[in-house]
């Protein structure tokens, strides 16, 4: 008989699991709950007789279950790569059935991006508005950081519980599943992005330049990522309430000393270390670098007189005479490192917590 197939047998379990029958139950619970899985006797059992040589390999001397570790089971019939094709499939699958918020996010995005595209119509290249320029491009990462974090700090949390659970019960490996999630974010993400990007760049008149507009793109795409890997290590570690609040009580104070509101050379010396830890800084620092520097030409002026129409005196005004794109894009990318590594701790240390 068959304990798997037959339905005396399920009636047995489901018996011993309700306390109706006598075992040793609790052994039971303890491994079930600590995610570790026993090993099916291949042969089962045949005329009402055990196989002893099946079912010793279960005992240890004193006739009791033997103690099996995390390490003797962690071991999956298929390769992580194949773990991992089918769970990106998975989610892409999850995501085509569930449209409507991709589809919103994506529209929203656009649709902020005419507006602002708008709002700021013809103030890239003209001299006489180069603050409102510089506003742009700020108001810009805090759109496309914000819009980005906060949506995965809201639905994160309720969709690990569903990973824990099969995770738990060996139905994949960690590593897997971590890097599944992640591709299955990015072109939603990346169409977000350039669904801004695009009307925003083309309305306020900004450089036609391939050069800047890739170096610009590549800020922005590299402020999404940022916004991905802290949207998912907040809402791993924290609650859906306590998280949406961590996101901007994180996120404001940083914003402080991105070099917009307060320039550098007016900073106390002791405040001015704490700039090098705002990825705020790095990001409006980059994008700003990829509009103005690179030897760009002078702004045209359509008054009697333009201070800022020289490209220099920008540079000057915000204290960034020297072009740090590169060092600003490593910095960038240290905090997504950082961000990632987060993320990956907060959710080891919750699948922990999930097996108390």
């Amino acid at each position: 008989m068959n304990v798997h197939n037959s339905t005396i047998g399920l009636i047995f379990l489901l018996e011993v699991a309700s306390g109706e029958r006598p075992g040793d139950l609790g052994v039971l619970i303890d491994r079930a709950t600590k995610g570790i899985q026993f090993s099916c006797l291949e042969k089962g059992v045949k005329n009402g007789k055990e196989e002893h040589s099946e079912l010793s390999k279960m005992l240890n001397g004193n006739g009791k279950l033997a103690t099996t570790t995390s390490r003797d089971i962690n071991k999956y019939p298929t390769s992580q790569w194949q773990q991992f094709r089918v769970l990106l499939k998975r989610s892409f699958i999850c995501i085509s059935r569930d449209m409507i918020v991709t589809q919103f996010k994506i529209i929203v995005h656009f649709l902020v991006g005419l507006l602002i595209g708008f709002i700021y119509y013809n103030v890239g290249n003209d001299g006489a508005k180069v603050s409102a320029n510089i506003s742009l491009l700020f108001f810009i990462i805090m759109f496309l950081y914000f819009s980005n974090s906060i949506p995965i700090v809201l639905f994160y949390p309720y969709e690990s519980k569903i990973f824990y659970r099969e995770y738990l019960n060996n139905w994949y490996g960690f590593l897997p599943y971590v890097y599944s999630k992640i591709l299955s974010e990015i072109p939603c993400l990346m169409i977000s992005i350039l669904s801004t990007f695009i009307p925003i760049y083309y309305l306020s008149s900004q450089p036609v330049e391939t050069q800047r507009i890739l170096l610009l793109v590549n800020i922005y795409l590299l402020t999404g990522f940022v916004a991905l890997f802290a949207g998912l290590a907040i809402g791993t570690q924290f609650d859906p309430q306590l998280a949406i609040f961590m996101m901007p009580a994180i996120g404001l104070p940083l914003i402080v000393f991105s070099g917009y509101f307060i320039h550098y050379n007016e900073l106390p010396v002791v405040l001015l270390p704490l700039t090098w830890i705002s990825f705020f800084r790095y990001i409006f620092e980059g994008s700003f670098h990829a509009i103005y520097s690179f030897n760009r030409k002078n702004l045209d002026c359509h008054q009697i007189f333009c201070y800022f129409r020289s490209v220099p005196k920008i540079l000057d005004l915000m204290d960034m005479k020297e072009n740090t794109y590169t060092m600003d894009v490593l910095g960038i990318i240290g905090w997504i490192v950082l961000f990632k590594i987060l993320f990956l701790i907060a959710l080891k240390m919750k699948v922990r917590k999930f097996t108390r």
